[in-house]
């Protein structure tokens, strides 16, 4: 018997891996997978069942650190990887792909529920391995023609979306709604490419003041300038210092898809005229508490879209919760703004005569909207205590009504902005010389403006509190007034 050879290759040239290793690699991933898959089948009626019966929704009740959790994520982390090595080992193997795209098929089932993250992804993979393994099938000829019409495809639903915005040819917009919208919504390609020209429209932001009480019965609320003793803490997102902690941003930039997301699914909303008659009603009620300033540039009522309201919005009210928890002080509700920043106009940016013009910063381009006042609740029958927050009150009469942040008539601050240290930065005294009638009916003189300033570019501790007093001097804040806590403030936690 002779002994075997290797077939002579070139030092360039790797010898192919024998298919029956390469299925082995693969078999070894979907068993690694299809354990925890029947478990978590298993495991996900059980919960599914139990949430209905204590109707609570498609929550999961087993903790995200039990044992069986973890083991389930870690099978399915080693079985996914196997099927990647299979695949990577000899990519134009169609059988090699076929057994990832079913490995991450039981992958998806294998998650944990609460990871619903990851388990989309397993989904969307077992699909795209199904079709790599199709496409090494064909022919070469027949490949080149598939993506040849693919990257037409691809390319015309992306000029559809650039097209279709208002005004828009019939044609294209019939194509993005019957055939484009979906596969492009799916890939998140679907934005207009239209950021700058002719407006880019107005920036979203979500404020939510946090109170809290304290634990111990001895510690008395902190008296507040408002006349409402209480701890507060205001969570502004997105804030570009705090969240730009990586070199790509990518942090800032994720948060800022939240809140544009506010937007975007409040436009969808369509509110019936029985809805706003009702909703009017209610708003008179506290008529004299917040009146209705006349504001041309926004609406004042803007109820959000029922996906927004009822997805997005509790779990982003169970984040703040989560990640703003004081030792000692339990919150006792959380107050939502969805903020519109509108930018000012072409007339109002650029100086008159007299010198005046809206920074655009300027606290009366932001138009806060109340998007509800949530509280905790925790469910008896829930075994392992856990707290979630739900709206306190579907019929609260400012709910989806603006609460604006309004010019005092008479009274002007130019360079004024929502921020203390932008103001400090671009101050000036000449620029306070140009104010024209204040609350006193005159003009600021330049001693005063010069103490103004000195006052504010101080590193004096009390320079917060001055900037706060010019603020409120010339700007009737709403806002600050319902949620009963100055947003400019912060937090008055210890």
């Amino acid at each position: 018997m002779k002994e075997y050879v290797p077939i002579p290759h070139s030092g360039d040239e790797e010898p192919e891996i024998p298919p029956n290793i390469i299925y082995r690699w693969g078999i070894i991933g979907f068993g690694l997978t299809i354990i925890p898959a029947i478990v978590g089948l298993i495991q996900d009626k059980v919960v599914i069942t139990a949430g209905s019966k204590w109707g609570l929704g498609l929550q999961s009740y087993e903790s995200p650190g039990d044992f069986l959790s973890i083991l389930r994520i870690f099978m399915v982390a080693i079985g996914s990887t196997c099927a990647g090595c299979a695949i990577s080992m000899r990519p134009k193997l169609p059988m090699a792909w076929l057994l990832g795209a079913i490995t991450f098929a039981s992958s998806a089932c294998g998650m944990p529920i609460e990871w619903d993250s990851f388990r989309l992804f397993f989904r969307v993979m077992s699909f795209v391995f199904l079709g790599f393994s199709v496409y090494f099938y064909l022919s070469p000829k027949v490949r080149f023609v598939l993506v040849s019409l693919w990257l037409a495809w691809h390319f015309a639903g992306i000029l559809s979306a650039v097209t279709n915005p208002p005004p828009s040819p019939w044609l294209s917009q019939q194509a993005w709604i019957r055939v484009f919208r979906p596969y492009l919504h799916f890939i998140y390609l679907n934005n207009a490419y239209q950021f700058y020209s002719p407006d880019p429209g107005p920036a979203s932001e979500l404020w939510s003041c946090i109170e809290y009480t304290p634990d111990d019965p001895s510690v008395h609320p902190v008296p507040t300038p408002e006349g409402d003793p209480g701890y507060f803490r205001w969570i502004k997102y997105p804030k570009r210092p705090e969240f730009y902690r990586d070199p790509l941003g990518q942090t800032y930039l994720r948060v800022l898809a939240l809140t544009e997301q506010a937007s975007q699914l409040g436009q969808q909303n369509s509110t019936t005229e029985w809805e706003q008659s009702l909703a009017t009603s209610r708003r008179n009620q506290v008529g004299g508490l917040f009146p209705m300033e006349n504001i041309p540039r926004t609406p004042q009522y803007q109820a959000p879209a029922t996906t927004f309201h009822n997805l997005l919005v509790p779990s982003y009210i169970e984040h703040i919760a989560f990640t703003n928890q004081v030792p000692g002080f339990t919150i006792k509700s959380i107050k939502l703004y969805r903020v519109k920043h509108m930018l000012p106009n072409f007339d109002e940016f650029v100086k008159d005569v007299h010198g005046n013009y809206v920074s655009p910063y300027d606290p009366s381009t932001y138009f806060p909207y109340f998007y509800g006042e949530f509280v905790p609740i925790s469910y008896e029958n829930d075994p392992n205590h856990e707290v979630h927050y739900h709206l306190k009150d579907a019929e609260d009469p400012m709910l989806y009504w603006l609460l604006p942040i309004v010019l005092k008539s008479n009274s002007r601050l130019n360079g004024l902005t929502m921020d203390q240290n932008q103001w400090n930065k671009n101050a000036s005294v000449s620029q306070l010389e140009k104010n024209s009638k204040g609350d006193d009916n005159k003009n600021i003189s330049s001693s005063e403006a010069r103490d103004i300033l000195s006052q504010l570019k101080s590193n004096d501790k009390d320079s917060s509190a001055r900037f706060r007093e010019i603020y409120h001097r010339y700007f009737t804040d709403y806002v600050s007034k319902h949620a009963k806590f100055d947003h400019l403030r912060g937090s008055n936690l210890p």
